[in-house]
């Protein structure tokens, strides 16, 4: 029995043709996902690189998110087709963008732009002080002597009156009709809730 090389050749040639077409998907068939692309800008038109594109939707598993190249534009593959998709953008320095609402199908690409601007610049200057220890808007000087102060302190040997304490007073001096800030004695008046109490003894000083 004679082999006749070449026709086996063209078998084997043609089913492996059959089977490979059997096999072979369309490309279109092949491909169930979409893409999103866009470009992002300043409000002067400038692109934005840098900025944070977060990708979100109900027929996406958890979040996607890229950055804008060094001319603004970005890309996110492989996208599940749906509707209802939302896009983030976000970059320091900048207002945080948001477009919702666009679907994604199969085999195409959906092109979303966004434009940041520039954050207002605030500042808020908080300017915290204390009480002086001087009082500037008084123009007279006074002592106070309270109950505690008045029973420990030594105020004279011969009588407890108040022209003994006034001598605790600083600038006080003399005893008896007493003379206060370089002032004599007749240069000074005393009053007692109003009622003038200088010299009480001889009133020749008032």
């Amino acid at each position: 029995m004679k082999h006749h090389p070449r026709g086996l050749l063209r078998g084997l040639l043609a089913s492996a043709l059959i089977a490979l077409s059997t096999f072979t998907v369309s490309p279109a068939l092949a491909e169930l996902t979409g893409t999103v692309s866009g470009k992002v800008v300043d409000d002067t038109g400038q692109p934005l690189p840098g900025v944070s594109v977060t990708l979100s939707g109900p027929f996406l598993q958890g979040t996607r998110t890229v950055v804008t190249r060094t001319d603004g534009t970005y890309l996110v593959p492989n996208v599940p087709p749906g509707d209802k998709y939302k896009s983030v953008f976000a970059l320091s320095g900048f207002t945080t963008a948001e477009k919702q609402g666009f679907a994604i199908s199969v085999g195409n690409d959906t092109q979303v732009n966004a434009t940041l601007r520039l954050t207002a610049v605030g500042a808020e200057v908080v300017v915290t002080g204390e009480t002086p220890v001087v009082d500037i808007t008084r123009t007279n000087t006074q002592a106070s002597f309270d109950a505690d102060y008045l029973r420990k302190a030594t105020v004279g040997s011969t009588g407890r009156d108040y022209l003994n304490v006034l001598q605790h007073s600083p600038g006080v001096v003399g005893t008896g009709n007493t003379a206060s800030m370089g002032s004599n004695s007749q240069q000074n008046s005393f009053t007692i809730d109003g009622i003038n109490t200088t010299d009480p003894v001889t009133h020749t000083f008032s």
